[in-house]
């Protein structure tokens, strides 16, 4: 998380709010492309590498990727010839993307409960994108040409993780046309479901970054340390979840179940420390973004609930209640996707604030509803 403050606040300091606000544009353009990554492969091949079968995951690298592959590359043309708005930042944003999604180290050492190492990567990319943001400052390098050194890094990095990823990866007998079948059937229609609530996730900025990148700057000043806590809900949670899990499920609902209040009071202690804050790490780290610690404040109120509807979320796509995950992730992104357009146009980076929370509230009650609907089925059954 500090590593990642501190290479906004470098890049925000070295660059002016309209080229930061481009550079953040980039990151959401990449965010939305990142539903080629197809989650739900991931997803289901990693629940198959717990049970010992890593041979999903070396199909989805030589008969998913490729097509994926190619998919992107139609997009790029499409993108090169017929599009001239922000043409330069879409076209860097699918280089990327294109390498991104044969970055399965996550899955793979998730799967083989390989925790630490995993932690020791990612905290070896931020550490080498931190570096290039330094090199950038001290040699006062134009925006243009950091941004092309940006994608070189990417580049490498998600390649390097890609093959480390392999190396982990036990190789088995292949499978049969009928586990292929039923296989793609469940991951394709769980990767549609989190694609959709991708590119719900981004919607709000990736409208207020083609109306104005300068608010989409301030904006993402707001909502910087929310986020930064939001990406890493899973880095503390993942542990216990996944022991859990592999007891099994009914264990997984019940010790949630029972913790619920914990997971509330932890995203309860993380919305106070935000909230309170946020006010003095803009004002000492980001002093040309003044008018993001308002909003900083406010969107920090998503985190009280983030750390239980995480776990309700892992407890259903890791037993046999995903399509129960997929209605609720409908429902609250349908949502945001028609709410977004609507308020940031009039409002722009407070239509954006008020979008995510207003699609957060609705997912969390959803997920209370069901997940109390299924702990209570559970009790039935040990009564039984």
């Amino acid at each position: 998380m500090l590593i990642g403050l501190l290479n906004v606040q470098f890049l925000s300091h070295h660059f002016t709010i309209s080229e930061f606000g481009l550079y953040q544009l980039l990151m959401t353009i990449i965010g939305v492309f990142s539903v080629a990554s197809l989650t739900g492969y991931d997803n289901l091949a990693r629940r198959h590498m717990i049970n010992g079968n890593d041979a999903y995951i070396l199909y989805v690298y030589r008969s998913v990727l490729p097509v994926v592959i190619c998919i992107l590359g139609i997009i790029g043309l499409a993108v090169y010839f017929y599009v001239d708005f922000h043409k330069q930042m879409t076209l860097v944003a699918l280089a990327i993307v294109s390498l991104m999604i044969f970055d399965k180290l996550g899955v793979v050492l998730s799967a083989k409960l390989r925790f630490l190492e995993y932690r020791y990567f990612e905290l070896g990319g931020r550490v080498a994108f931190l570096g290039l943001t330094i090199c950038t400052i001290a040699i006062n390098l134009a925006f243009e040409t950091f941004l092309y050194l940006l994608l070189a890094l990417h580049m490498a990095h998600y390649l390097l993780r890609a093959v480390i990823a392999l190396k982990w990866v036990e190789r088995r007998a292949s499978l049969s046309s009928t586990e292929i079948t039923e296989f793609n059937r469940g991951a394709l229609r769980n990767s549609l479901v989190i694609g959709y609530a991708t590119f719900a996730s981004w919607i709000e900025r990736l409208i207020l970054g083609f109306l104005s990148p300068a608010q989409l700057a301030v904006f993402s000043i707001g909502y910087l340390i929310t986020k930064l806590v939001k990406d890493n809900v899973k880095a503390f949670l993942t542990p216990t979840l996944y022991n859990w899990s592999r007891r099994g499920s009914e264990l997984q609902y019940l010790k949630i179940e029972q913790h619920k209040s914990h997971f509330l009071g932890i995203g309860l202690l993380f919305f106070f420390l935000v909230a309170g804050g946020g006010y003095w790490t803009i004002h000492l780290f980001f002093p040309k973004y003044q008018e993001a610690t308002l909003i900083s404040g406010v969107l920090a109120i998503v985190l009280v609930p983030i750390f239980v509807v995480y776990a309700m979320a892992h407890a259903m796509l890791m037993s046999d209640h995903i399509e129960t995950s997929n209605r609720v992730e409908i429902i609250s992104n349908t949502l945001k996707i028609f709410i977004s357009p609507i308020l940031v146009y009039f409002f722009l980076l407070w239509g954006a604030a008020a979008s995510i929370i207003i699609s957060e509230s609705v997912r969390l009650g959803l997920y209370y509803f069901y997940f109390k609907k299924i702990v209570r089925g559970l009790r039935v059954e040990i009564n039984y």
